[in-house]
């Protein structure tokens, strides 16, 4: 088995990945808020109230998802919307734990899951932060080369 070396993947496609799968799922939250919902919150998911927090969760992920594909689409700050998502992912993991009548399943799966995806879109974030620092540094480098070569 390969075991794949994360610092030589593309930050850049993991977070475009990342961000349409929480785009997927924010707008599938707000048309089924029913049946994904029970996923999170068991059979607590049909009820109206669960349904409206599931549909607000889903649209939030939905603007996360589509924030952060346009600012990696655009290079403008994805590290940003990347941050958000992984404080909004930490921020349901903390809630779900918190919450009372989740299902075990739930608990076992989603808070790690949560928890663990909160940790990779930090270190996207920070590697994707990194790379337009060294970016601008390079530029600013040619700049100055070209204005003291004239």
């Amino acid at each position: 088995m390969t075991v794949m070396d994360p610092d030589r993947v593309d930050a850049r496609q993991v977070a475009l990945v990342l961000s349409r799968i929480r785009l997927g799922l924010g707008l599938g939250l707000v048309i089924a808020p029913g049946l994904l919902g029970r996923l999170w919150m068991g059979d607590h998911a049909r009820k109206p109230g669960a349904k409206l927090f599931a549909r607000t969760t889903g649209l939030r992920d939905f603007i996360l998802g589509v924030g952060t594909v346009l600012a990696v689409k655009d290079r403008s700050n994805p590290e940003h919307w990347l941050g958000m998502s992984a404080v909004t992912d930490a921020g349901d993991a903390l809630v779900t734990l918190l919450g009372r009548g989740v299902p075990r399943r739930t608990r076992l799966t989603l808070i790690p899951g949560a928890l663990a995806l909160a940790a990779l879109e930090l270190k996207l974030s920070q590697q994707l932060a990194d790379e337009a620092a060294a970016e601008e540094m390079a530029l600013d480098e040619e700049l100055l080369e070209q204005s003291a070569g004239a």
